[in-house]
């Protein structure tokens, strides 16, 4: 058995281990990464682009397939 496999969490959904930083960093990007696509997914187009926009992002035609 290799030695990364004792700590592999068991088989709890809620397994959550607080003292390894990587999982900390994870959870928290994760949970980042899906608050802001529920809201995104909720805000109308109008509103979409203008959030773009603040940020910088250039929207671009659609292109052929190279």
């Amino acid at each position: 058995m290799p030695d990364w496999a004792a700590f592999w969490p068991p088989k709890s959904v809620d397994y959550f281990a607080t003292d390894d930083p990587g999982l900390v960093l994870l959870k928290l990007l994760s949970r980042l990464h899906s608050s802001l696509a529920t809201q995104l997914n909720q805000a109308p187009d109008k509103n979409l682009l203008a959030f773009l926009d603040f940020f910088g992002v250039e929207l671009r035609g659609p292109q052929a397939a190279r």
